[in-house]
């Protein structure tokens, strides 16, 4: 009888179990015991407990669009209430904050799939992480403004012209604006602009289209008051271990010269710190394959030092286009050697009254020592800015402490003349670089030949010179005989400044003094100015005074 009960009905011992689950269950429920919950919600769509309809989500506006596409980013709650207290914005997925804000905005110039992150906080649910895509598309139809250069030591001329870089139109003209207050300067399809200010100069053109309407584009010009290089002979590893990390943590990179066979020896780098230099951007160049001094050796040993320390060099995978030779003894035979192996030669130490460096055989160049204060590089950068040239520092060993180390420049020393350069806008470059560069600022090129002199060269300014609190600066100047002349002085922007004189039926030298007060008695501010002399048809020529105030 019990067996067949059993088989009409749930069995007594199932019964007994189910019980047991059904008050375990309600337990746990009533002390608050978590019982395994739903998956969690997929990223971009969390909900919080107690509020499971909460979320917030970014709004793209627009989603898609042609480079450049500037896109406003803003934020939506889509369920639930609370309050959004402020948000961080990620633009190039690097997991860093590029700005932050409600609501932002962002230029996308280069076609591709965006994915923007936001760091979302709010009143009563933490902080949110989310995500929207942006499609950048690249354009049916593009032009941009082409430069002959982008930089250069003030005053300098730049030539503008526009170009089509996608689709196909009829570009009918563009207008242009130089100094970036919104007005057009000059039209055409091509223009040109001096600039006179160590600045960074945005220009702008406006470019007419037959087929797409009215495109806006620009360009930056960097203006800079001179070029400087930094060069470290010999190939110390003092130069890896110290040079390198002070000089990377400025944004600016140097040329070392270096002996090939005392590489991978002693207290010199190896071929891979080489390597490593090379590929952070750093020049790599020739100081000879033994380090002996070239002036005292036969024509034979000449050649095969300097031809054969290119040979090795360029076997470990540099390029070695530049020379500078051992202990600064130098000759003729040795720059006319140098021509026939490299592009450049650093041969007699010295520098030139106005720091100018125009022939890449001959660049002269300073050293730094234990000995010299900083008042003595402060003074060739002040010179060298004047002048608008280029100063070439020469380096041997970096230390923390260079007590007792004659060759030698300290970090700290080196950091306040590469500080004071950035400071003033002296242009820091390679050898390489400021070889490649020599367009932006008047370095001969090595094939040049005779140029025609400018229409005004028989008028002659020596105006460029350096003007220290209660000093003068005398403008002498000579013009063709019997034409009258103007000699005065305007700032930056092209002000006039002060009339310092007139000569009328001028003859022979001629001089002017400016004491550097305005035409109203007041001295001027530091910075650039301009003698200009001005002889009628003759022409115009000028030159800059740097006012140390």
């Amino acid at each position: 009888m019990h067996g067949r009960g059993c088989k009409r009905g749930i069995p007594m011992r199932l019964l007994q179990l189910l019980l047991v689950m059904a008050v375990l269950g309600l337990a746990g429920s009533a002390s608050g015991t978590r019982v395994p919950a739903e998956p969690a919600t997929p990223t971009g769509c969390a909900s919080t407990e107690g509020d499971p309809g909460f979320d917030v989500r970014i709004v793209a506006s627009p989603d898609s669009g042609t480079v450049p596409l500037e896109v406003t980013f803003s934020l939506a709650i889509v369920g639930g209430s609370d309050s959004i207290a402020g948000a961080s914005w990620d633009f190039d997925g690097d997991g860093l904050a590029d700005t932050s804000g409600a609501q932002v905005s962002h230029i996308f110039v280069e076609p591709g799939d965006e994915e923007i992150t936001a760091q979302i906080s709010t009143l009563a649910h933490g902080t949110l992480s989310r995500s929207v895509f942006v499609s950048a598309l690249a354009p049916l139809f593009d032009a941009e403004v082409v430069a002959s250069h982008t930089w250069g030591a003030i005053p300098f001329e730049i030539e503008f012209s526009i170009a089509m870089t996608a689709g196909s139109d009829s570009l009918l003209g563009a207008s242009w604006d130089f100094d970036g207050d919104g007005l057009a300067d000059t039209s055409g399809m091509s223009a040109s602009h001096v600039f006179t200010e160590p600045i960074d100069h945005i220009v702008g053109a406006e470019i007419s289209t037959l087929a797409h309407g009215t495109l806006s584009r620009s360009i930056v010009i960097s203006g800079h008051t001179a070029l400087m290089s930094l060069t470290f002979d010999d190939g110390q590893y003092s130069v890896y271990h110290r040079a390198l990390p002070l000089l990377e943590s400025k944004g600016v990179t140097a040329t070392v010269y270096v002996v090939p066979t005392w590489i991978d020896g002693g207290w010199y780098m190896t071929w891979a710190n080489l390597d490593s230099l090379q590929s952070r951007g750093w020049d790599i160049g020739s100081h000879s394959l033994t380090h002996k001094n070239l002036t005292q050796v036969d024509s034979a040993t000449l050649h095969y030092e300097l031809s054969q320390s290119r040979a090795v060099l360029q076997a470990h995978g540099f390029a070695a286009k530049h020379f500078s030779v051992p202990f600064g003894a130098c000759s003729w035979a040795v720059i006319d050697a140098a021509r026939l192996y490299y592009e450049s030669c650093r041969g007699w130490k010295g520098l030139n009254p106005r720091l100018e460096n125009t022939d890449p055989y001959l660049l002269k160049w300073d050293v730094t020592a234990e000995a010299w204060p900083f008042s003595h590089y402060q003074q060739l950068m002040d010179s060298v800015m004047a002048y608008g040239g280029w100063y070439i520092l020469n380096n041997h060993l970096v230390y923390d402490d260079c007590s007792g180390s004659p060759n030698c420049v300290d970090t700290a020393m080196l950091a306040q003349v590469i500080d004071y350069a950035l400071a003033h806008r002296i242009k820091i470059l390679n050898i390489e670089e400021a070889l490649a560069s020599r367009g932006s600022w008047g370095m001969q090129k090595k094939d040049s030949s005779p140029q025609e002199p400018p229409a005004c060269e028989h008028l002659r300014l020596m105006a460029d010179q350096v003007l220290r609190p209660g000093g003068e600066a005398v403008l002498r100047f000579t013009v063709p005989s019997g034409l009258s002349a103007d000699v005065s002085i305007y700032d930056v922007r092209g002000r006039l400044v002060r009339n310092l004189a007139r000569i009328d039926h001028a003859e022979g030298e001629q001089a002017a003094v400016w004491n550097g007060d305005n035409r109203d008695g007041v001295p001027v501010a530091s910075g650039f100015y301009f003698g200009v002399l001005k002889a009628g048809e003759a022409g115009h020529v000028s030159g800059k005074i740097l006012v140390i105030r």
